[in-house]
């Protein structure tokens, strides 16, 4: 019999339920597999990656098994109250898992056999590591708003790491209308990294639920065979990244594979040289933005008017005011220079609104291509931190 704290179970169970699928054509992907062997560990897998959560329990070790629908067991042991729970693994495989907490006693059923269930071995050669403190983890969320979500080009739907000095590693993320780009400060990296891609899923993991400690163990390399002596079998291809972090009494270990393509190479779309540099209320520019954003998004497109004498009107395009709605408001900008011309710059307004939400300071800069004002591509960064900027295209206006 085992017996465990029934709220650190529950935690358990919830991180390692983000990887498993409520729905498949591979059923026993819907199940966690648990095993008591010194800890207590559920291990949910969706082929791509798995995430497996240990706590403390006492009792006997017991061989894995599973449990079906965790879900629904989630839910029983949520309103059943008590403060342990006890699990009695049938014999074989095959009897129904017992489950006891309070006076609920239930059975699940056991119509998979554990053996079907995937293994996501460890990795074992480490081709980089590093710690991501809180700082990093932001960071890495901040940038992970310009992923794609296409499916043509799936080598975009993830976060491209790649390390550009001794101690700075560069995440980017990009859809092909926005570029966001951070420097990560690693100082207990010592490992080269070429470049590798880590998936969605993986990134919301990171950014998301496993953020809630006080930072992770991040590696990057493969579960490699060993030879028949034992040694490691000698591979320089990365096909996996592992994050290991503690949220209260649960370890979690996330084993996610990395996307096999070719990331393009972002720094031609970087605007470089001489350039016309103003920035603007960060305030001024966000309440602008939402106000004359329409909801639904229908019609994003905002015009963006600089002028000379140090104002920046903001309207809603022709597109929207064909339905009825037109708006615009005038905003204080610094550094336009003397005798430049004004000049109008179309923007999408979703996109402008994700930008204001990853940059943080009081002030946002905007750097425009000094031949192409209207046309190219603009840097936009917060003077304040020069770990992180931001690349917008324009939009057609």
């Amino acid at each position: 019999m085992i017996e465990v704290e029934r709220k650190t179970m529950l935690q358990a169970m919830e991180l390692a339920s983000m990887a498993s699928m409520s729905r498949s054509t591979i059923p026993v992907l819907t199940a966690l597999k648990a095993q008591a062997n010194g800890a207590l560990s559920f291990t949910g897998c969706d082929l791509n990656m798995a995430v497996e959560a240990r706590c403390s329990y006492s009792g006997d070790a017991a061989a894995p098994f599973l449990i079906q629908n965790p879900r629904a067991v989630r839910h029983l042991l949520n309103h059943a109250g008590g403060k342990s729970v006890k699990l009695t693994p049938g014999e074989g495989g095959k009897d129904p898992l017992g489950i006891a907490a309070a006076d609920i006693r239930a059975e699940s059923s056991q119509d998979f056999h554990v053996d079907d269930f995937p293994v996501t071995p460890p990795i074992s050669n480490v081709a980089f590591s590093a710690t991501l403190a809180p700082a990093h983890i932001d960071a890495l969320r901040r940038v992970s708003r310009a992923m794609s979500k296409e499916e043509t080009r799936y080598y975009l739907n993830g976060v491209f790491l790649h390390r550009i000095n001794e101690w700075t590693v560069r995440a980017v993320a990009t859809d092909g209308h926005r570029l966001i780009v951070a420097a990560l400060s690693l100082i207990d990296c010592d490992m080269p990294l070429d470049g590798v891609i880590i998936p969605r899923d993986a990134i919301k993991l990171i950014t998301g639920p496993l953020s809630k400690g006080d930072g992770m163990a991040f590696r990057i390399g493969n579960a490699a065979p060993a030879n028949a002596a034992g040694d490691l079998a000698p591979t320089t291809a990365m096909t996996q990244c592992e994050v290991e972090a503690r949220i209260g009494d649960v370890a979690v270990r996330l084993t996610s594979k990395t996307i096999d393509g070719i990331f393009p190479d972002y720094s031609k779309v970087i605007p470089r040289g001489e350039g016309v540099v103003v920035s603007v209320a960060t305030a001024d520019l966000r309440r602008a933005v939402q106000a004359l954003t329409l909801p639904g998004g229908g019609y994003p497109a905002l015009r963006l008017s600089f002028s000379p004498k140090g104002c920046l009107e903001i309207e809603t395009t022709s597109s929207a005011r064909a339905v009825g709605l037109s708006g615009k408001m005038c905003i204080d900008v610094e550094g336009f220079p003397e005798k430049r011309a004004g000049f109008a710059v179309g923007f999408n307004s979703h996109y402008m609104a994700d930008l204001l939400a990853v940059l943080h300071g009081e002030r946002i800069e905007f750097q425009f291509d000094l031949e192409h004002l209207d046309s190219a591509p603009a840097i936009v960064r917060d003077p304040a931190d020069e770990s992180l900027f931001a690349v917008q295209m324009p939009v057609r206006v």
